[in-house]
């Protein structure tokens, strides 16, 4: 591959295939083969955010190359990202709020119900469940037996 000049429709093929792929030594050396060209390096911009990191590609830029419809590329490249951001960012908004509701559903429940059991295995009084008045009894049986 290296030192192999490609038209652009066999670069698209060849863009497509290293999508399919998932590796990024491929994008690694189709980045490095694209670079004497800048409608290459162009066409790489338009599709490389969805694939892999695309400052990669920035980075090894030649400096002075004149890219056309760069603005374009860049602004969709800043466009995915933040989309990509938001949804991360929604996900973890939902994840925390699962979260918390598994907890309450499952921890808090099984809390009081070990409480209770030690109670009634306790010679010592305990404190009634929240919300309730704070005296100090005693039951005959654990709550979550009923009365």
């Amino acid at each position: 591959m290296i030192g192999v000049a490609f038209s652009p429709p066999a670069s698209r093929r060849r863009a497509e295939f290293v999508q399919g792929q998932h590796d990024e030594e491929l994008w690694d050396e189709l980045i490095s083969n694209s670079l004497d060209s800048p409608e290459l390096v162009g066409a790489l911009l338009e599709r490389i955010g969805r694939y892999t990191d695309p400052l990669g590609l920035i980075k090894r830029l030649p400096p002075g190359m004149d890219i056309p419809h760069l603005r374009d590329r860049l602004v969709q490249i800043v466009a995915a990202y933040r989309t990509q951001a938001s949804l991360r960012h929604g996900c973890n908004a939902i994840l925390r709020a699962d979260c918390a509701a598994l907890s309450g559903a499952y921890v808090r429940p099984a809390a009081l119900r070990c409480n209770a059991m030690l109670a009634a295995a306790s010679p010592l009084p305990y404190a009634k469940e929240p919300g309730e008045s704070q005296e100090f009894t005693r039951l005959s049986q654990p709550r979550w037996l009923g009365r």
